[in-house]
């Protein structure tokens, strides 16, 4: 799949309000487990944040308005970031035959200090697009921390 941007998640959305039933265009996923610290809450929905938040998005709690997390997918603000599926949760995705359309995502947020986002390398969200299922998928490399700096920043009005 192509990197998401807000313009072209923008872009899809405008192209499925002009169907009536929600469809595969509308980003909408289910985390059949919710997201730890939200276990009731089990579906979502991906939406664009603007412009000028470039490669990050919002995926929001389809039945209210919280919660909603700012997430990016990795390439866009990580290099050399490869996520680790373990079998169990390749299982849960549906992905046992190895061939899958899937969508990483790491959670961000703001840090206080110095207004440039974090991200959740540990624990990514993995959602298999062929059947719109999500998990956060703890991972094993130490490496990974749940609070890694992100140089690209939340809101830059050059991006407009």
């Amino acid at each position: 799949m192509a990197e998401l941007t807000a313009r072209n998640v923008a872009t899809m959305r405008e192209e499925s309000q002009l169907k009536s039933d929600i469809g595969p265009r509308d980003l909408v996923f289910s985390f059949p487990i919710g997201i730890p610290g939200y276990p009731d809450v089990r579906s979502f929905q991906l939406l664009p944040l603007g412009v000028e938040f470039g490669p990050y998005l919002a995926l929001k709690n389809l039945g209210s308005d919280y919660p909603v997390f700012v997430v990016v997918q990795p390439s866009a603000v990580v290099e050399d970031y490869v996520v680790d599926i373990d079998d169990l949760h390749q299982g849960l995705l549906g992905l046992e035959n190895g061939v899958a359309n899937v969508l990483v995502l790491i959670i961000a947020s703001l840090d206080q200090k110095d207004n440039l986002p974090r991200a959740n390398l540990a624990a990514p969200l993995v959602i298999n697009l062929d059947n719109m299922l999500g998990f956060q998928v703890p991972q094993g490399n130490p490496e990974f921390v749940m609070d890694h700096k992100l140089s690209v920043p939340f809101k830059d009005t050059s991006r407009s």
